[in-house]
């Protein structure tokens, strides 16, 4: 994942010019001292958000998704409902 990172945003592409917006990464302590080390330095955000919701919330977000295999495409049965067809 940081060597993908790394080549997706590194200097001279359009993200390095226009900004960029990682969501849910780092995920592990080791990805967090990985992208705070040595070659990252140019890769640091200009901000952090941190978006805190009650663990009853996320459970609800995180355990109803599902995601149909043939598109890649993510559901949800109350956020995103998959089309009649797919279920």
């Amino acid at each position: 994942v940081l060597q993908l990172l790394g080549e997706r945003l590194g200097g001279g592409t359009d993200a390095s010019r226009n900004g960029w917006l990682l969501d849910g990464f780092p995920r592990t302590t080791s990805q967090a001292e990985a992208l705070v080390g040595g070659s990252w330095a140019e890769l640091r955000p200009d901000a952090v958000v941190l978006v805190e919701r009650p663990d009853e919330l996320a459970r609800e977000f995180a355990l109803g998704r599902c995601c149909d295999s043939a598109t890649g495409q993510t559901y949800h049965p109350v956020y995103a409902p998959a089309p009649a067809e797919i279920c």
